[in-house]
Formats: C-alpha cells, structure tokens, sequence
C-alpha cells in the first residue's frame, strides 16, 4: 500500500475572508460542488507487475449547509488504475461517502478572532467492488483509504477545532474509524485519523495552508503499511465570485509508502452557491 504527502497548490480565489480549503478534511465550507482530480506515479516496488504504473483518481463531492450549523455533504469517487498495477487496466467505481455535522462558530469578545468547533459523521459505503481499489487507497492512505479500500464500509466520527484571526487560521481534527469488509477473515477492523494544519492569509482571498494528515490502523485495514502513515500537506486555496479551485502535489513521509509512490499531483474545481 502506498501513502502519499500531500503540498497542495490551490488555485482559488473566493471573496473576501475566504475560509481555507484543505487537501484533507475542510471543516467549514460553503454550499458548494467540487471537481477533484488526483494523479500518482507508482514505483515498480509498488505494482504487481514490477513496473511503474499511474492512478488517475477523480471526485466529485460537495456540502450543503441544511441550516447555518448542519452541514450534509457527499462524495463520489472515481479511479482509473493503468495496466502496469495490477496486470489489467481498470476503471472503477470508489466508496461513495455521505456525512452529517454540526459546526459553531464563535467571535472573540474584542472580535479579532473567532473561533469554533465541528463534529462530522461520515460513512462510506462499499461501492468500491475491484480488486485494484486497495492498492488506489493504499497510494494516498492517510487521506484516501475510507474512499477507495474494496468491498469495505466505514463510518468515521470525528471532532475539530478552529481559531481564524486576522492573518492566520490553525485547526485540527481527529475521528475514528470502523470499517468491516464482509470479503476478509478478520472483518472489523478500527482505525484513527489526525489532522492538523496552519493557514496564512496571503490576501483576503487566498491561503497558503500547512496540513499534517495521520491515519493509524490495525492490521486487518492497513495491510503491510506501518501502523502511523502520514503526510504533510502544504496547499494554498482561495475562490474568485462563486469559483474555487486548487493545486496539489503529495509527497509519503514514512519510509514504506515512500517505496511504493514517487509523487501525486491534482487539482480542485469547484462552484459555490
């Protein structure tokens, strides 16, 4: 399995005092849909047929805010494997994901900050059914593992914090995961996921973010990768009027996913309303 880091170059531009758009978890976020296109090279040490191979990953998700604090949000993601990963060339359908939060925000009593907290339940679903969706996962597993693992359903809780004040945003956000895969020996199987990041306020209309995303699991869900994989993720992001967009590149800190990936690289574009 494979992990990538990720330094995200967002390209948007939204109005002014544009919240930060993270290559991970965004923890609040404009009504909106997103295209998001992902591409990773592979190493020969990371495909079943011993030469390099190429994973092109697609997702189109979004959120609606039901009311100002209730926000309902999909994901439908989408993978094209090259042949030299798995022997045969396959295009397939990933987990699709659906989640339900809550988020307050909260202003300083001088006002020149503001902080807040959220809370998401997000399940994926097991539409994921080939084979080539663990070694998809496996390429970016700190971010992608819930999205692409085969014949697998997950439902990951989690909690974070913000504090945005004028020229810098810091968060975090941790969840634990359930997974069970009715294909496998041992089923269930638990994980955790970590987040942090930084934001700098280049312009009112465009970040440049730092994100750490983690994901510890056991065994039965990770596979050969090491109990803790990790990425660090610069990114910066914005939105112009009602666009946004964004530049990625990831790059696997520890040691095993950096035998199995050279480099990811993507982009977002998405409509806010």
């Amino acid at each position: 399995m494979k992990i990538a880091i990720i330094a995200a170059l967002g390209l948007s531009v939204t109005g002014l005092n544009a919240a930060p758009y993270y290559v991970g978890e965004t923890l609040t976020q404009k009504n909106n849909v997103t295209l998001n296109f992902q591409d990773t090279l592979v190493k020969d040490t990371g495909t079943e047929t011993g030469e390099s191979a190429n994973i092109a990953a697609f997702q189109l998700r979004g959120a609606y805010n039901a009311t100002a604090n209730i926000p309902v949000t999909f994901n439908v993601p989408f993978y094209m494997a090259g042949e030299n990963l798995s022997g045969t060339s396959r295009s397939a359908l990933g987990n699709i994901g659906l989640g339900l939060g809550w988020t307050k925000s909260m202003p300083t009593s001088d006002r020149e900050m503001t902080w807040g907290y959220s809370t998401m339940l997000n399940a994926w679903m097991p539409t994921s059914r080939k084979v080539e969706g663990g070694s998809v996962a496996a390429s970016n597993f700190a971010i992608d593992a819930y999205k692409y693992y085969s014949k697998t359903t997950s439902i990951v809780p989690t909690i974070g914090l913000w504090l945005t004040a004028d020229m810098i945003t810091l968060k975090g956000n941790f969840g634990y995961g359930y997974s069970y895969n009715n294909d496998a020996e041992d089923k269930s199987s638990n994980s955790f996921t970590g987040q942090v990041a930084a934001s700098w306020h280049a312009t009112n209309n465009m970040h440049v973010n730092l994100e750490y995303n983690a994901l510890a699991a056991d065994s039965n869900f990770r596979g050969s990768l090491p109990k803790l994989v990790h990425q660090i993720s610069p990114s910066i992001s914005g939105t112009m009027d009602k666009f946004m967009g964004s530049a990625f590149v990831n790059v696997p800190l520890d040691s095993e996913s950096r035998d199995i990936t050279t480099i990811a690289f993507g982009a977002n574009v998405g409509y806010m309303f």
